[in-house]
């Protein structure tokens, strides 16, 4: 989701995104994908669901992993 999509939508539904995040869990672990640092063991090949390569996959992680720190 785009940060401006995410921005309409928390301020329609007055969301606070602190109050979002720490009101609904106890801890959050964003567990690192395969695809940055153990890259031997990353593969796309006869896997269900992942289907991007290792840059996309890096860049998703990292992504993932800033939407928790806001």
């Amino acid at each position: 989701m785009k940060p401006e999509h995410w921005d309409d939508m928390r301020q329609n539904n007055g969301w606070n995104n602190v109050e979002l995040r720490d009101g609904r869990y106890n801890q959050v672990i964003h567990m690192v994908s395969a695809a940055k640092g153990a890259e031997d063991f990353y593969d796309c090949e006869n896997h269900r669901t992942r289907h991007e390569g290792i840059e996309l996959a890096r860049q998703l992680d990292d992504l993932t992993a800033q939407v928790w720190r806001h």
